[in-house]
């Protein structure tokens, strides 16, 4: 089993067996194969559901070497009148679209008629469609 060192651990153990031959580009190297062999995840993204937003998020998460993002704002599961595909289905369309297996979405509650009875029954079929959904 592989030991979760943290990439900052990890360069400091580098730069104790490192020469003054070595230089910055060889252990951005070592760095660059540590992050390829371990995914790092950021749990905590907010994404508006926009392509150039998801496109931007990328950009970064590339530079940082995270292999996979949370986006806690995925939208409701609640369909449109007519049927149209919730909020979460479309952005999750999108994110797989743009990048397969780099975002996993939250979905929110849609919290219309909170305070109405049954609420509690809608939400929790509303957790019970986002499970579908993915």
């Amino acid at each position: 089993m592989r030991s979760n060192f943290s990439l900052f651990a990890l360069a400091s153990l580098l730069a104790l067996n490192l020469s003054a031959a070595d230089d910055v580009a060889s252990v951005r190297t070592i760095a660059a194969q540590w992050r390829a062999e371990h995914r790092i995840v950021d749990l905590h993204m907010h994404i508006e559901a926009k392509e150039e937003r998801y496109q931007r998020a990328l950009k970064i998460m590339d530079a940082a070497g995270i292999g996979m993002g949370v986006n806690l704002s995925g939208g409701t599961v609640t369909r449109g009148p007519n049927g149209e595909p919730s909020e979460f289905e479309q952005n999750k369309a999108l994110a797989d679209r743009l990048a397969p297996g780099r975002f996993l979405l939250y979905f929110n509650l849609d919290y219309k008629g909170w305070d109405d009875a049954g609420w509690s029954a809608r939400a929790a079929k509303q957790v019970e469609e986002a499970q579908r959904l993915g």
